[in-house]
């Protein structure tokens, strides 16, 4: 029951279309093959299914290698694996075995369904993507990805004098009294942080425009959970005064 060309009788159209063999398989697309298989299907010209159960393929210069009811429905796309769906031009679209459809969303995409992990440098991968090695990032390939000694994370935040967040995420804060601010992680360090904090003054916007003065702003305490900031003015530590504030605090996951 397999099919090479049109079932239409017509030698002219659907030419050169190729069955290797397997069952139920049907080439109806110009210049098309499948090698075998059970129930494969091509409409779209140059294309090629491998092998494989209930694949299909509607668009041009598209392949599927074999698995199971992957589909391709654009031109110049490729999937494979199980229920991996190109319905996009130029994607690459993989699906590990799950009966549940993964699917491109646009054109051009690379994705991968891989509930195992995607190794690269190593057949064990430890994370969704384990790489091992470099990673070149940015238009040129001038910035890299490294290794460090520590599996690190940041908080970062700007504070207005109240104690109210203006940016950053992660931690709460509570204005404890004047120039004293309590900072609260929403998830614990693995260990002690280290971190630094500064004034932004006059405010966030004047950008050099106020006049300069001698402040004085440090943690005074800083553990897996919390960190207490004094913010004070040209007196010291004795002269505690609401301000602007900005900080990073980095460690161990």
């Amino acid at each position: 029951d397999n099919q090479a060309g049109s079932d239409d009788s017509d030698r002219t159209n659907s030419e050169y279309a190729t069955v290797g063999g397997g069952v139920g398989n049907k080439a109806e697309g110009e210049n098309s093959t499948i090698a075998g298989g059970y129930n494969n299907n091509i409409t779209g010209d140059f294309s090629s299914v491998g092998g494989g159960v209930v694949n299909t393929i509607s668009g041009e210069y598209s392949t599927i290698p074999g698995g199971d009811r992957n589909v391709v429905a654009a031109n110049n796309s490729f999937a494979a694996g199980t229920w991996a769906h190109a319905n996009h031009d130029g994607c690459f679209v993989w699906g590990d075995k799950h009966t549940e459809s993964f699917e491109s969303t646009g054109q051009n995409q690379f994705l991968i369904r891989a509930d195992g992990g995607v190794g690269i440098g190593t057949n064990d991968p430890q994370a969704e993507l384990d790489v091992r090695g470099d990673i070149k990032l940015g238009t040129d390939g001038d910035h890299y990805a490294i290794g460090a000694f520590e599996n690190l994370r940041i908080i970062r935040g700007t504070i207005d004098p109240g104690g109210n967040i203006v940016a950053g995420t992660g931690f709460t804060v509570e204005h404890q009294g004047m120039g004293q601010y309590l900072i609260t992680f929403t998830e614990p360090f693995s260990g002690r942080p280290s971190g630094s904090v500064t004034q932004v003054f006059p405010n966030l916007d004047d950008f050099g425009s106020g006049d300069i003065e001698k402040v004085y702003n440090f943690f005074t305490g800083i553990n897996a959970t919390m960190a207490k900031v004094i913010t004070s003015g040209d007196r010291g530590y004795a002269l505690r005064s609401d301000r602007y504030f900005t900080f990073f605090i980095i460690g161990p996951r």
